[in-house]
């Protein structure tokens, strides 16, 4: 028979029986007891059963397979299930992209483990490396890929398809734009994979470093440990986006696996399973189940330690749980989901952004979940049975040429999909011609499209940009030719940026003695506490321009102030006070201070999303009614908002401010809601970026016109 059998006692439940674990791959061996537990510990340990003459029979796979982890199909499992509460319950899951992480600690656990089990010479043992990192990745990722591709022909219309494709092939994606422009690309989830595969090619090169020794001493643990150090550092003083997408910031979480899988081979050699490591992994799962504690009582902060430590617990849990073979983790019942773990990750985003695009038009009463779960698991399930699994026992020509086939199907796709998808809706002219053509004809929609386009962009106005110590995204803008007397500044964020334009209108050169504007990105620089931008404007208002006429434009982004006491008032308020105290400053040499309005777009669903532009493009290609984009009005929601109190009673106690109203003209109070675009031209009032476009800005002139006309009577006889 076979020599050296290497025996393992299961218990039946009826009956000890010795099982050789070493034996041949073609040793039949008979049970004579049909418990199912034993069944499945024998399943999970390397046997595959078979059927013969009636008898339940197991065969061992080969005489080098590595028995089936239990618990690392457990916390395989915990990371799926909360990366899909993360992105189905963002609001409630907030740390459920952990999941990610932990992910990425089984991969260098368990790439450790292959390259050290393997004894083949190094030539051999890379290529065989390599090719199953391929056959595990590859063909299910391109298949899924391939499926919804062709799909999204069905699903979006043109000017979707237009931000989906480009950014793969026509143009190198920033930092910023991939967190937020690309938010709802259905693929936007693979670049964990990405990350992955850029491992995999320096993988072999770590394990070898850290196997390194030198009289008899672990020095390429050590030169592991500064690379793994490196890394931590690295994705501790990034920025939030670097921190989360750059490869270099994930390598710390692989080398935690990597050494965990390490020490846990040195450990084997030594000690066996107690009860004392029984407890120690018991303990060391317990804080894992933080993924999912509720947004309420956890911290989401940039630097959220949580994101540190739950993979580092997980690494020592592995290392652990390797020599504690006396708990039963099928007990969770989670194998089943841990075997379908990577179809769930790469189909449930795609199907998630699916039924969120398609919610407003079919199902808007409907929770997206209820709609995307089920077709998530529905389909993951599919695809691991019908696609998954046969790949991972084909033969290496069946799995390089399904590979070889689907990426020059999809590299097909990803250059000529504009003609494939037929996204050229004809013939563009501008607005007025096809306005006097009609409105409603394809003519007008093909010139709206056009124009609408333009603002995926933001306008910015010809000022000149003054390089002294406001220089940031924006900064200190000067206006030349002035010959009035009027010192007029205008300060704010963005949003000042853009109206400076419309004050320069109505308070033209032959009326101003200067005309200054002072902007930082989000931040107001009057209203905001910045360290150094507000020391600045200060020490220039105060000491150098001491101006006449103040305006503060600003948007009010709801996101940099708390909600305060109810109700506000002065006094028990912080923000209000502070901004109390700002004009109140201003007013020792300011004769006038205007102050806009808080906009009606910040309270909609579209904020911060940008998806108004695509969406109103979306309904023109489609020939969808554009009113239904059109955002609901509740007045009292409007009136009961913290920043409208906050700006009302401020007016109240300064003697010296205006008001002006850049809100109502967008109000229709008899249909209760908020006007997205121009009802005639079909244009968007609000951009890509959350700014006003031109139609927007000519929409609210008025109101300027009126604030200023009705504080500078003399200038306006």
């Amino acid at each position: 028979m076979v020599s050296d059998l290497h025996r393992r006692n299961f218990h039946t439940g009826l009956q000890r029986i010795n099982w050789p674990i070493g034996a041949s791959s073609l040793q039949l061996i008979r049970l004579p007891v049909q418990s199912r537990k034993a069944l499945r510990r024998l399943e999970n340990n390397g046997h595959r059963w078979v059927a013969t003459f009636g008898y339940p029979v197991y065969r061992s796979l080969t005489p080098t397979t590595r028995k089936f982890r239990e618990d690392i199909a457990f916390i395989r499992a915990l990371a799926i299930i909360s990366v899909l509460g993360y992105h189905f319950w963002p609001d409630t899951f907030g740390l459920g992209f952990i999941g990610v992480d932990i992910f990425f600690v089984l991969s260098g656990y368990l790439i450790m483990g292959i390259l050290s089990a393997d004894k083949s010479p190094p030539k051999e043992k890379l290529a065989d490396f390599y090719y199953k990192r391929i056959k595990r990745i590859c063909p299910l990722y391109y298949m899924i890929l391939l499926v919804f591709v062709i799909s999204c022909g069905f699903v979006y219309s043109g000017v979707w398809l237009a931000q989906f494709f480009p950014p793969f092939l026509e143009r190198h994606l920033d930092a910023s734009e991939s967190e937020a422009s690309t938010e709802s690309l259905p693929f936007l989830h693979t670049w964990s994979l990405g990350v992955e595969m850029q491992f995999y090619l320096v993988a072999p090169c770590l394990y070898y470093l850290t196997r390194c020794k030198i009289a008899s001493r672990p020095v390429g643990v050590l030169f592991s440990g500064l690379i793994f150090a490196s890394s931590l550092y690295f994705q501790w003083s990034s920025t939030p986006i670097t921190a989360f997408y750059h490869p270099f910031a994930r390598i710390w979480q692989f080398l935690a696996g990597m050494l965990a899988s390490h020490f846990s081979e040195e450990e084997t050699k030594y000690g066996s399973s107690g009860r004392l490591v029984d407890f120690a992994t018991i303990g060391l799962v317990i804080p894992v189940f933080a993924i999912f504690l509720p947004n309420t009582i956890v911290d989401l902060g940039p630097r959220n330690l949580a994101q540190f430590a739950i993979p580092a617990i997980v690494s020592i849990f592995l290392m652990v749980s390797s020599n504690s073979d006396r708990i039963d983790w099928s007990r969770f019942r989670l194998n089943y989901i841990a075997s379908i773990s990577y179809a769930l990750y790469l189909i449930h985003y795609p199907v998630l952004k699916y039924a969120q695009h398609l919610q407003p038009r079919y199902f808007e009463s409907i929770p997206v979940w209820t709609i995307a779960l089920p077709m998530t698991i529905l389909l993951s399930t599919a695809c691991h049975y019908f696609y998954e699994k046969p790949m991972l026992h084909a033969k290496k020509k069946t799995v390089f040429m399904h590979v070889v086939i689907l990426f020059i199907v999809l590299l097909i796709v990803a250059i000529q999909w504009k003609p494939i998808f037929k996204t050229d809706r004809g013939r563009l002219e501008s607005i007025p011609e096809a306005i006097e053509a009609n409105k409603t004809s394809d003519r007008a929609r093909s010139a709206a499209i056009k124009a609408n386009k333009k603002w995926f962009n933001t306008y910015w106005p010809p000022a000149t940009l003054v390089k002294d110590g406001f220089k940031n995204q924006f900064g200190h803008y000067v206006w030349p030719n002035n010959t009035g007397q009027l010192r007029v500044v205008v300060v704010g964020n963005s949003y000042a940026v853009q109206q400076q334009v419309i004050v320069r209108k109505f308070l033209p050169p032959n009326m101003t003695a200067s005309l200054d504007v002072y902007a930082a990105p989000s931040y107001s620089i009057v209203f905001h506490r910045h360290e150094k931008l507000t020391k600045l404007f200060w020490e220039e208002m105060e000491q150098r321009k001491k101006p006449n006429i103040v305006f503060i434009l600003m948007r009010y982004a709801v996101y940099l102030w708390p909600d305060g006491a109810t109700p506000l008032r002065p006094g028990n308020d912080d923000t209000l006070n502070y901004w109390l105290q700002a004009v109140n400053r201003l007013s020792k040499f300011a004769d006038h201070i205007f102050i806009s309005s808080h906009h009606p777009f910040e309270v909609s669903k579209y904020f911060g999303q940008r998806r108004l532009v695509h969406d109103v493009i979306a309904a023109l290609e489609n020939g969808q009614d554009l009113t239904k984009l059109n955002f609901p009005y509740n007045a009292q929601k409007f009136a009961a908002d913290p920043v409208r109190v906050r700006i009302n009673l401020l007016l109240q106690q300064c003697k010296k401010c205006h008001f002006v109203d850049i809100e109502s003209p967008f109000i229709n109070k008899e249909k209760n809601w908020v006007q997205t675009y121009d009802p005639v031209t079909n244009i968007v009032y609000y951009d890509a970026w959350n700014h006003y476009t031109d139609d927007a800005l000519k929409l609210i002139e008025p109101n300027f016109e009126k604030a200023i006309r009705a504080a500078l009577p003399e200038y306006f006889p």
